[in-house]
């Protein structure tokens, strides 16, 4: 009778794991479409065993019934580690060559006029003038596409900025969301932990969304992680601890200094930068990995001018270059081809000279000042005092429009008008000599106003520039006319020179010269290649990581047919273990009914 009972606790048994089993597959149905959700599999084994007796052969032994020794995901940890890798580079060189084709938008390559094309309208108009330089038509075209230029330039530069500026909030919510998966991956830690402590159950839905938040993770930033025994998964990104046993450490962000741009830190490293930016990219070491360093890259370090060029290059750190791609070296790039435009086409109407000689001055406001000429180094300076602060003050190395030189407007009346002018920034400051001669102080970039170097106001840059108001009035004040009254067909002639004439190179990594339309074509050139590059490599490791992840969906993504399959075999085991209860049953009826009576 005792066996007979037995046999019934095993038929409940297979009711009981294959009603388990359903559960599991029917949770699987449910989440057929769920992102990130893993196929969990139902694994039985024997029960225990009581033993009946021990013979010399062996022990005979029967069993007790069917039991789950597992409800595991499906998943392959090989493929998982290669799939973050490859999406996380993937996600580099997409978000390069988004910045790319931004910036070749803003200068009409793709979309719109081309800048290429204002610039030779601007050449253009000046070869017309050569015909006939006291022609109102010519005249008038030339300031018409001089406002053009600048304008467009202006433009350009802005767009670049504003682009920057989008980048910056990208960035700081890209942060956010990094310390967001971070405290997600915590908690889940925390919790599969817990209830995987007892040995009984595996937290596998806890699992899935720490899988979900370790995808995504890798596609903003390069990480490595562990599994410690007891479930938790320690990440590391960049190589310093991000989550860490009972610790979720993430990071924030600081400005650079001097600009209101973001850089992510690590506050609990005092503040040490997430990333080393200067170090080269490469994908032999990883480095080429994560959106967020990718934005940094793209974003660069401020609103660069001609100015950092000139800097970089005299300094010789060779920073700034336009295969770093970002929009800061292209913005300093494109602002040196419209500064030396700007300045040799002024310095033509309006050129300068050295006063050898040495005299006191008065300016219009009452101020004086010295000027001396130092005769070793052929340079003069001048000195004065401060009305703000008091101090006395030395610029060195200061010009004068040079009067020998410089030409006159159509009626004689004014010399040396310049074409382009900077915001708020006359190009001279009228002074008496106390020789009793009128001189023209020259406003160089860096000594205008402030004499602060940084006071983009004294640039000829971009985001600064305006035709002069006078001339846009009245054209005939353009200084094409000798003292005599003749035209000035020589200055016409050297302004028209000026783009047969090398004079820059393309950023700093080259030392080929260019003339300005071949400066710019090369430029554009370079952002072409530098962009079809960034894409191939994006569409590469696409189909890499799409082909991986094929792979990864092939062991732990539901088939809805398997798995109506195993519904079917599982209804069948449900259904016999149910018809095993009722023969058993049966039995021990008749057992009580039938023999129990005798």
């Amino acid at each position: 009778m005792a066996g007979t009972m037995s046999g019934l606790s095993v038929g409940v048994s297979g009711l009981q794991k294959s009603q388990t089993a359903l559960n599991t597959t029917a949770h699987n149905l449910s989440n057929v479409n769920t992102s990130g959700y893993t196929r969990q599999q139902v694994l039985f084994g024997d029960s225990s065993y009581n033993n009946l007796n021990v013979t010399s052969v062996g022990t005979n032994q029967i069993g007790i019934g069917v039991d789950i020794t597992q409800i595991r995901r499906e998943r392959d940890d090989f493929l998982d580690k290669t799939y973050r890798r490859q999406t996380g580079r993937q996600a580099f060189y997409e978000t390069q060559y988004e910045a790319i084709y931004e910036i070749q938008n803003d200068l009409g390559e793709l979309f719109g006029e081309n800048y290429g094309n204002v610039l030779n309208e601007l050449w253009t108009s000046l070869q017309e003038l050569k015909k006939a330089p006291d022609d109102s038509v010519y005249r008038a075209s030339v300031v018409e596409n001089a406002v053009n230029f600048t304008q467009r330039s202006k433009a350009i530069y802005d767009q670049l900025k504003a682009y920057q500026e989008n980048l910056n909030t990208k960035i700081q919510t890209t942060v956010d969301r990094i310390n967001t998966l971070a405290n997600t991956i915590y908690d889940m830690n925390k919790k599969i932990s817990q209830v995987e402590s007892t040995g009984v159950e595996n937290a596998n839905d806890y699992r899935d969304t720490r899988d979900s938040a370790l995808d995504e993770l890798s596609t903003l930033i390069k990480i490595e992680y562990e599994e410690t025994t007891n479930g938790v998964v320690n990440v590391f990104a960049e190589g310093v601890p991000l989550v860490y046993s009972d610790f979720c450490l993430g990071m924030s962000t600081e400005y650079i200094e001097g600009t209101a741009l973001l850089k992510p830190v690590w506050d609990f490293l005092d503040g040490k930068e997430v990333f080393n930016l200067d170090a080269d990219i490469k994908s032999s070491d990883e480095s080429d990995c994560g959106k967020l360093k990718s934005m940094l890259l793209a974003r660069g370090d401020g609103a660069l001018t001609y100015k950092d060029l000139d800097e970089d290059q005299a300094n010789g750190t060779n920073k700034i270059q336009m295969n770093t791609s970002s929009i800061s070296a292209t913005m300093a790039v494109f602002d040196r081809l419209v500064n030396g435009i700007v300045t040799h086409i002024n310095d033509m109407l309006c050129p300068n000279t050295t006063q050898t000689n040495n005299f006191n001055f008065t300016l219009q406001n009452g101020q004086t000042g010295t000027y001396r000429y130092d005769q070793a180094t052929q340079t003069g300076s001048i000195t004065y005092t401060d009305p703000n602060t008091g101090k006395t003050l030395k610029v060195d190395g200061v010009l004068f429009l040079d009067t020998d030189k410089a030409s006159f407007s159509q009626d004689g009346s004014v010399q040396g008008t310049e074409l382009f002018a900077r915001a708020d920034t006359e190009r001279y400051t009228v002074i008496t000599g106390s020789d009793g001669n009128t001189y023209y102080l020259y406003n160089a970039p860096g000594q205008a106003k402030s004499a602060n170097p940084d006071d983009l106001n004294g640039l000829y840059t971009s985001a600064n520039l305006t035709v002069r108001e006078s001339l846009q009035d009245n054209t005939a004040l353009l200084p094409f006319t000798k003292a005599n009254g003749d035209n000035d067909q020589e200055q016409i002639d050297a302004i028209c020179k000026l783009w047969e004439d090398a004079f820059a190179t393309v950023g700093n990594e080259t030392t080929t010269e260019y003339r300005y339309t071949d400066y710019y074509q090369s430029f554009v050139n370079r952002l072409g290649n530098l962009g079809s590059t960034y894409n191939n490599v994006a569409e590469n490791q696409s189909s890499v990581s799409s082909t991986i992840d094929d792979k990864r969906q092939g062991v732990a993504g539901v088939n809805s047919d398997d798995e109506l399959t195993n519904m079917i075999k599982f209804q069948n085991a449900y259904n016999a273990a149910s018809r095993y209860i009722n023969v058993v049953s049966e039995m021990i009826e008749h057992i009580v009914t039938q023999l129990g009576s005798r």
